[in-house]
């Protein structure tokens, strides 16, 4: 009896393109496009608002924003990178994959909300603050919800680019038009929590009408929710730790040096952020691309990470040098005169932006290699580091010492996964 023909095997379902330094410039493309929008317009509302305002109203969300980045990386709770990398790897576990992020961030959201109402009870700040700060509790919620890292791991930049649009476009419309007074500065995270409501519904209704349905069922020997939770608990603490360094400086500023000098230096750190804004994008293309790459082995790890270490020194050093040079000029054209002591700061964490662009590669490196415990125990070093060198440096040189003590830490940071994924790639 002859034996029938084999079927030929299943055509494999093409989630993302191949990696490639190509597809990861050709993604960062289409997402700085919508950066540059974000950029230049959350950079307008911060202008307007420092100016408008006064420092001492500003200083309020600016320390608003510090405390909530410690809520907020519980919230992220490590999944943005675990979850871009899962649904990368492996598309069949698409659907499961993205009930069980937004299961465990929803729980996290309600946590962290409760812990913050408590820590506003506590403080002994102005009402107006306290109210800044509870109300800007809100986007725990928004950032629970957002599927923006799951179009991050399909590589999807377009629908991500309209929801950054979106936001900024909806969050500066509602500021422009109905924050006029310094008391006004309450209103501030509302209008962003809508604008995040609203993006966050667009990727929903994209999710739900076009990707979900075309997703293969998962394999019921599958555990995604043990891969997710073995993975994101090392980067969670690593994010909390990444919280402390970047919101430690500013909330010893407003401890030691009043609200005035964190307006000051709540100014430079959102005209850094924006520039840090762009290095941020250009990693979530980076990941997925550094994921399949290690698949392939250490040649195409290398040869991937040399292109993109050369590209981006290209662009972030000068960035750096310029704005060292010309910070007390774009201080004073953008924020006045009033806003002069943020120039020094700024010169300072204006080099923040080529140093975490370095240590960004190598930290993505060991994420995609799954050492996250090795990244973890980086993290923490730079967070020790900047803990101590801004108690020590602060008192002393105020807004200077907080700056400096920050880039020590991002430097700490570079220098520590540069070791380890050297060690690795010469195994």
């Amino acid at each position: 009896m002859s034996r029938p023909p084999a079927m030929p095997p299943p055509a494999p379902v093409e989630v993302s393109p191949p990696f490639s330094i190509g597809v990861v410039v050709r993604g960062f493309w289409w997402l700085s496009m919508a950066e540059v929008i974000r950029a230049v317009g959350t950079a307008a509302i911060a202008v307007y608002l420092a100016r408008r305002l006064g420092a001492t109203s500003f200083g309020y969300y600016g320390f608003a924003l510090a405390v909530l980045a410690y809520f907020t990386a519980i919230v992220d709770g490590g999944l943005t990178s675990v979850g871009s990398r899962q649904v990368s790897q492996r598309p069949a576990q698409l659907r499961t994959t993205v009930s069980t992020v937004l299961a465990i961030r929803g729980v996290l959201a309600i946590a962290s909300f409760v812990c913050l109402t408590i820590v506003v009870a506590m403080l002994g700040k102005p009402p107006l603050a306290k109210t800044v700060l509870l109300l800007s509790g809100a986007t725990l919620f928004t950032s629970a919800v957002t599927l923006d890292w799951l179009f991050y791991g399909l590589q999807r930049p377009q629908l991500i680019s309209i929801a950054t649009v979106v936001r900024v476009a909806l969050f500066g419309t509602l500021t422009l038009a109905f924050v006029r007074r310094p008391e006004q500065i309450w209103a501030v995270p509302l209008f962003q929590v809508l604008a995040d409501l609203t993006a966050a519904a667009w990727l929903g209704w994209t999710y739900g009408n076009g990707i979900a349905g075309a997703r293969p069922k998962a394999d019921p020997a599958a555990s995604p929710v043990r891969d997710l939770a073995h993975d994101a608990w090392p980067l969670a603490a690593g994010q909390l730790l990444r919280a402390t360094s970047f919101s430690f400086g500013m909330t010893m500023v407003a401890f030691l040096l009043g609200d005035n000098a964190t307006g000051q230096y709540a100014a430079a750190q959102r005209l850094m952020q924006a520039a840090l804004g762009f290095g941020s994008l250009y990693f979530v293309g980076y990941l997925p691309a550094l994921s399949r790459a290690t698949i392939e082995g250490h040649v195409a790890v290398r040869r991937l990470l040399g292109d993109s270490l050369h590209l981006t020194a290209i662009f972030t050093v000068p960035l750096a040098v310029g704005g060292t040079v010309l910070a007390r000029p774009i201080v004073v054209r953008l924020l006045g005169s009033d806003y002069a002591a943020s120039a020094a700061p700024l010169a300072i964490l204006v080099w923040v932006l080529p140093v975490l662009t370095f240590g960004g590669h190598f930290r993505n490196t060991l994420i995609a290699a799954r050492r996250v415990r090795v990244d973890l125990a980086w993290v923490g070093c730079s967070a020790a580091t900047n803990v101590v060198l801004t108690l020590l440096l602060t008192p002393r040189f105020e807004l200077r010492g907080a700056a400096a003590a920050f880039l020590a830490a991002e430097m700490t940071l570079a220098l520590g996964t540069y070791a380890a994924v050297r060690r690795r790639l010469a195994a």
